[in-house]
């Protein structure tokens, strides 16, 4: 209980502060988001002005936590979710595993992945192999973590969490989201963003910076999927995105401008996930901080 009143008080203290994620190295996040729930003081009533010529994606949500919808395109469309699907992955992984629990690549563990590269017998802890996946968008991390209780267990546990927490248009047959079968629709996406951040906040909070070091036999530097991290991460809260054939392009982001509440962006099958997203920053950049 003291541990989470402690978390309670640090979120507050920063989302307060003016200088909300400037600084861009990795912390240990401590904290609860029910305090930035409260923010609806910052939402705006007037109407976001969106020039859907500028946008790609099928599908789009841009909605203030606990407040207005700003914008939406479709986010009722059932559709392919890629790599967003880890951010699901990492929610599971934080419910049935202990931060100190100690995976170890198997012998017969034979998924290749360049930029993580295991070798056999090396030990990693949960958040270890959770950074890698929200960062650098790692599926041998999704997979070690799932063969702990088994991959079929694992996809089985989340989509229980989904029907949980009320996601009906949401299913997972896979943890690394390659299956074009890993559906869901923005309105749940938002849902599951909400939940995260008022309860396991830590999942946004890695998947924010721009590199990792993760640390084994070797250490590698994991670069994030997520361009616009570089250019605009003091914006930026956390962010997943995700690539497939019949996905196209995804990307969501937990935003916040001095002026705004907390927001969701969420686009799903881009052409440009980059060009989408960096024009909706924009755009809310100006919509909160016009005079």
């Amino acid at each position: 209980m003291l541990e989470i009143l402690i978390l309670l008080e640090f979120l507050r203290n920063i989302i307060n502060s003016p200088n909300i994620l400037e600084n861009t190295n990795l912390i240990t996040p401590t904290s609860n988001t029910e305090s930035i729930i409260k923010e609806k003081e910052l939402s705006k009533t007037d109407f976001l002005k969106i020039d859907e010529k500028q946008i790609s994606a099928k599908s789009v949500l841009i909605k203030e936590f606990g407040g207005a919808t700003l914008y939406a395109k479709n986010p009722k469309l059932k559709l392919p979710i890629a790599s967003l699907t880890k951010i699901m992955t990492s929610l599971v992984s934080f419910k049935n595993y202990d931060k100190k629990t100690i995976f170890e690549v198997p012998e017969k563990f034979d998924y290749y992945e360049s930029q993580v590269e295991f070798s056999k017998k090396e030990k990693f802890e949960r958040d270890d192999l959770i950074k890698a996946m929200l960062i650098s968008s790692s599926n041998a991390s999704a997979i070690l973590l799932a063969s702990e209780v088994g991959i079929e267990e694992f996809v089985k546990k989340m989509n229980e969490t989904a029907k949980s927490l009320n996601l009906k248009d949401t299913y997972f047959e896979d943890v690394t989201g390659l299956s074009s079968n890993n559906v869901s629709t923005l309105e749940d996406l938002y849902a599951l963003s909400e939940y995260i951040i008022s309860n396991y906040p830590e999942i946004f909070e890695y998947s924010r910076h721009p590199s990792y070091v993760l640390k084994g036999k070797a250490e590698r530097i994991l670069y994030n999927t997520n361009p616009l991290v570089y250019k605009y991460g003091k914006y930026i809260i956390g962010s997943k995105t995700g690539f497939t054939d019949e996905a196209q392009q995804c990307l969501i982001m937990i935003i916040k401008f001095e002026n705004s509440p907390i927001v969701f962006i969420g686009i799903l099958g881009s052409n440009d996930r980059v060009k989408d997203g960096e024009y909706i920053l924009k755009t809310l950049n100006s919509y909160y901080n016009k005079k």
